[in-house]
């Protein structure tokens, strides 16, 4: 996340029981030591985002909807691959490749 310019966030980690999970702190600890370790570098830092991933327009017509953005982000996700939501107002130019999913 800190490679997309994201910032650490962690949430309640309160077990469903209510007991608290030291497993789950340690984790935690270890993440942000990560974090710590790079942050020299990470300061005023922007990602460098290659790729425009066009968004299929909005319906409400159930025939029309594919799962094309979910496929196609789980796609560029999953090849580690850093990309940017667009839409044909954006501007286009930093962009080296755009994915245009089909419906």
């Amino acid at each position: 996340m800190i490679a997309h310019g994201a910032r650490c966030s962690v949430g309640d980690q309160l077990h469903p029981r209510g007991v608290l999970d030291p497993a789950a702190y340690d984790l935690i600890g270890k993440v942000y030591k990560r974090v710590a370790d790079r942050e020299p570098w990470l300061i005023d830092a922007t990602p460098v985002t290659e790729i425009g991933l066009f968004q299929a327009p909005a319906t409400t017509d159930l025939s029309r909807i594919s799962g094309v953005d979910e496929g196609a982000t789980r796609m560029l996700t999953q090849l580690k691959y850093q990309f940017n939501v667009v839409e044909p107002s954006s501007d286009l130019s930093p962009f080296r490749l755009l994915n245009c999913p089909m419906l």
